[in-house]
């Protein structure tokens, strides 16, 4: 990984950095409607799913054909929604910042019909629940700057340290990392032991997730599949725990725990190295 391309997390004023958390996911679901309805990647959820593009700093919705090949994405620097060319020209964009979900569905239609698509049902009636953000209730977006290029850091500091992962440590030849609007998370699944059936094969999902109800904060995590009892494994570094409940089993890394480090990219790498080498060797025993 390049270090420069790091930036280092700084403490969170948890209540507007969770407001501008709740806008981001809330507006990622423009996004991923996009990729929902127009993309060839199949009618579930791996349509809508999202990518993060370091170089931007945007999460993108799967490309789309139609007058030409384009894809929407979310910009993390100035809040806005991008309609791009293949070759990542802007067609056209939006910023968010005092628009409402109206306004901003009624634009998405007009530049996707100058793209010789249907748009015109295009929706925000989504296939799973999710909170009841104000801007659900016609409140205009309206977040805060500097909260904005906090949650940045999360999703592109970790892409960072997964694809130094998979490609370095782990040696993968496919590094995937996927971030899904209903959890509002990005992860990328190691594939440890393969039976012939998706089901049943054993893997782990390392990840980032930016809200979760039992962890108030933003944390990192590995999740083992099978369970594995995490009371017989080896300790882990102080800051970084085994955890489980009732869904999974794995390891975690809590964000105040990483703004107590030394070093914030080194403690990371360490925490998805050090976690999924114990995972994987427990899972393959």
């Amino acid at each position: 990984m390049n270090q420069s391309d790091w930036t280092d997390f700084t403490p969170l004023d948890l209540a507007v950095f969770n407001s501008t958390r709740d806008q981001f996911h809330h507006a990622i679901q423009f996004v991923s409607a996009v990729g929902r309805k127009f993309s060839n990647e199949g009618v579930n959820e791996t349509a809508a799913v999202l990518t993060w593009v370091p170089g931007l700093k945007r999460l993108a919705s799967n490309w789309v054909e139609g007058k030409m090949l384009f894809r929407a994405s979310i910009s993390f620097e100035d809040f806005s929604i991008y309609l791009v060319d293949g070759k990542v020209n802007t067609i056209s964009s939006l910023c968010l910042q005092e628009q409402t979900q109206s306004q901003i569905l009624l634009w998405l239609e007009e530049q996707i019909g100058k793209l010789e698509l249907d748009a015109s049902d295009l929706t925000m009636n989504l296939p799973y629940q999710l909170p009841d953000f104000p801007t659900f209730q016609k409140a205009p977006f309206s977040i805060d700057q500097a909260q904005m290029k906090e949650l940045s850091k999360y999703f592109h500091n970790t892409y960072l340290t997964l694809k130094d992962l998979g490609d370095h440590h782990l040696g993968l030849e496919d590094v995937t990392i996927r971030s899904w609007p209903k959890r509002f998370d990005q992860a990328m699944t190691i594939l440890v032991k393969e039976t012939g059936e998706s089901e049943t094969n054993s893997n782990l999902v390392t990840g980032v997730s930016i809200r979760s109800e039992a962890i108030k904060e933003p944390f990192f995590y590995i999740r083992s599949k099978p369970h594995v009892d995490i009371h017989s494994l080896p300790d882990l570094e102080p800051g970084m725990e085994w955890y489980e409940n009732d869904i999974w089993t794995g390891a975690i890394l809590r964000s105040s725990a990483l703004l107590r480090s030394k070093s914030q990219h080194e403690f990371l790498g360490n925490f998805y190295q050090t976690a999924s080498d114990i995972l994987i060797e427990r899972l393959k025993s």
